[in-house]
């Protein structure tokens, strides 16, 4: 043994030690640490043990595993997380079949039956009226269509738009009175002509004492009372003319006289209106002359009327400061190109 071998706990080189004798010394040693009389710990050195190199941390005898004790854990600051790596490429679309298509849906439940429309076939227009009704005449084969235009109601002659041109002057609708009714209306004028012209004929119902009464016309269901202007010039038997005016309503500007039956029961007026340019981007100038009679008493007027706004006139009303229009008389609308 060498001059550093006299102690014992000290590393040496590696050597043959017979078994027993080697595990003593480690057991001694392991005593040692364990009791903290050493302030540092030496590592083993390896020992040959029947010819195989070993140390403490992979000695065993008998089966038995020495080892040495293991160690606390650090104390050291965890360090920081790394960055996030970049965002791998997106893979392709998978080739997945399309499902089947899903069954028709049930059928959803059938509406409640709309009001019946009713239709009447006669001389006379039927009583009790509502908006959407028809009427045949019988004896002038006109068909008539009960209209509300906003303000009032009434059998509007059921006719289509002009047809196509044939000549300078085409009819657009006619309207001949029926049930006493209260005004006669055009709608859905076609803007497909320059000039518009009504030729009518007209009597009132009223059997009171006056024998004259005023008619209106009112533009585009326009009620405002300040976009009408309207005069005349009477002509009787005297030789002297009599302007009058004749202040505009919500009806509409004055464009004639129909008479009632006082005096005649043959009583009758008529006349031409027209409506010059009645597209122009502009207000409408109209003209009208108008003839009437009632008992004794002849007249002849001349009238002027301004419809101040610019729109496009697409609906006329007629209606008379009387009662009601007598049945049978007609109301005319052409178009002029």
């Amino acid at each position: 043994m060498s001059e550093r071998s006299v102690d014992p706990f000290l590393p040496e080189p590696p050597r043959e030690l017979p078994a027993d004798d080697y595990i003593q010394r480690m057991h001694m040693r392991q005593t040692e640490l364990w009791r903290g009389m050493l302030d540092t710990v030496e590592p083993l050195q390896r020992y040959k043990v029947n010819g195989e190199v070993l140390t403490a941390d992979d000695t065993q005898q008998n089966g038995v595993k020495w080892g040495a004790p293991t160690g606390g854990t650090g104390g050291g600051a965890t360090g920081p997380t790394g960055a996030t790596g970049a965002t791998g490429p997106t893979g392709a679309t998978g080739a997945g079949v399309a499902g089947p298509a899903g069954a028709t849906g049930p059928t959803g439940p059938t509406g409640g039956t709309g009001p019946s429309g009713r239709f009447y076939i006669g001389l006379t227009a039927p009583a009790g009226p509502v908006p959407g009704d028809a009427w045949w005449k019988s004896d002038n084969a006109q068909t008539y269509i009960y209209y509300n235009d906003g303000t009032s109601s009434q059998w509007v002659s059921f006719i289509g738009a002009a047809g196509p041109a044939g000549g300078d002057v085409a009819l657009i609708a006619t309207v001949t009175t029926a049930g006493a009714q209260t005004t006669v209306a055009f709608a859905a004028i076609p803007a497909t002509f320059k000039h518009l012209a009504i030729r009518y004929t007209a009597r009132d119902t009223n059997t009171g004492g006056t024998g004259d009464f005023a008619m209106h016309m009112k533009l585009n269901g326009d009620a405002v009372a300040a976009n009408y202007d309207t005069s005349q010039i009477d002509y009787g038997s005297a030789s002297t003319a009599q302007a009058t005016v004749l202040a505009p309503t919500v009806n509409g500007g004055g464009i004639g006289n129909v008479p009632g039956t006082v005096g005649s029961a043959n009583a009758t007026a008529g006349g031409v209106i027209e409506i010059l340019d009645y597209t122009g981007a502009h207000s409408k100038i109209i003209t009208a002359h108008n003839h009437r009679f009632y008992g004794s008493t002849r007249l002849k007027s001349q009238w002027g009327y301004i419809y101040f706004p610019t729109a496009v006139i697409s609906s006329i009303v007629f209606s008379t400061t009387g009662t009601a229009f007598a049945n049978g008389f007609t109301f005319s609308l052409y178009g002029y190109r």
